[in-house]
């Protein structure tokens, strides 16, 4: 029990860099599954795209608080990218198992 209140506390903590995590798996998932299973893009390539353009959507994301809330959140930023590698790994196994 007190190891689970411990994740409900962390996780209200952190719950912005919990969702910049899942944000980016979502995209990048996406984008991999879109163009392995859609568009016929090999495997390995379908992953790297979903990677790049998880980053990137993460990447202007921060850009864009910066500009308008005067911080740019490394923190943010590395959730994007393991929700990126996540999201693009997710989609090569789904693939993979389709």
């Amino acid at each position: 029990r007190k190891m689970i209140d411990r994740l409900i506390e962390w996780l209200r903590e952190n719950i912005d860099k919990v969702c910049h995590y899942l944000i980016c798996v979502l995209i990048s998932l996406l984008i991999t599954l879109t163009m392995g299973l859609i568009f016929g893009i090999p495997l390995w390539i379908s992953g790297i795209i979903g990677l790049i353009i998880g980053i990137v959507a993460g990447v202007i994301k921060e850009i864009y608080d910066s500009r308008h809330k005067g911080k740019f959140d490394k923190k943010d930023l590395i959730a994007d990218i393991f929700g990126s590698i996540s999201g693009s790994v997710l989609g090569i196994i789904f693939i993979l198992l389709t």
